[in-house]
C-alpha cells in the first residue's frame, strides 16, 4: 500500500471515530407550539353528550327506569369511544344505579365509580338504569344525581372532568316521586 494510500485510510478513519464520539448533527428531540381552542356548548352539540339536562327516569314496581342515551358519541367519522368512567353521587337519600356491568347502592353522599367498557360508535350511547326504593319502604329516595366524567377514551381521543347534576324522578305506584 502506497503512502498516500495510507493517508487517506488514515483520514477516512480518523473522520469516522470523530463522527462517532461528537455525532453527526442529528436531532435528540423537536417540540413545536401549537394552540388549542376549547368551547363550552351544549350537550347536543358536544363530541361527548349527557343525557339532556333535566331528569333521570326511575323504574316504577320493581322495574329499572331505563336512561339508554345516558352518555352518547357524537364525534364525526369514525371515532370509536372504548371506555368511559362516570362518578355517581346520590344527593337526597337512596337510589339504585346500574349500568356498564356493575351496580351501585348510594345512600345521601355516596358516591361510585361506574366503568363502561363496551365500544361506542359515532351515534352509540352507554345507558344507566335507576331503581327507587321500595315504595312500602319507610327510605327516603335521592332527589339528585351527580354524575362526573371521570374520562372518556377511544381511537385518538381522550375526554375529561365534565359533570352534570340531574333531577332523579321515581314515581310510586300511586304515580308522584317516592319519598
Amino acid at each position: 500500500m502506497s503512502r498516500r494510500t495510507r493517508r487517506v485510510v488514515a483520514l477516512v478513519a480518523l473522520c469516522v471515530a470523530a463522527s462517532m464520539a461528537l455525532g453527526v448533527g442529528s436531532y435528540s428531540s423537536v417540540s413545536a407550539e401549537r394552540s388549542v381552542s376549547v368551547s363550552v356548548v351544549p350537550s347536543e352539540e358536544a363530541y361527548l353528550a349527557f343525557a339532556e339536562e333535566g331528569e333521570l327516569q326511575c323504574g316504577a314496581d320493581d322495574e329499572s327506569g331505563d336512561n339508554d342515551e345516558f352518555i352518547k358519541n357524537q364525534f364525526a367519522g369514525d371515532t370509536v369511544i372504548k371506555s368511559v368512567e362516570v362518578r355517581v353521587t346520590a344527593v337526597g337519600g337512596y337510589v339504585k344505579i346500574s349500568g356498564g356491568g356493575s351496580s351501585a347502592t348510594l345512600w345521601d353522599g355516596d358516591s361510585r365509580v361506574l366503568r363502561f367498557d363496551e365500544t361506542y360508535g359515532p351515534g352509540e350511547s352507554a345507558e344507566i338504569q335507576l331503581e327507587p326504593a321500595a315504595p312500602e319502604s319507610n327510605i327516603t329516595g335521592a332527589d339528585h344525581l351527580q354524575v362526573e366524567l371521570v374520562k372518556a377514551t377511544g381511537s385518538n381521543v381522550r375526554v375529561s372532568e365534565t359533570s352534570l347534576t340531574y333531577d332523579i324522578h321515581c314515581p310510586d305506584r300511586g304515580g308522584g316521586d317516592v319519598d
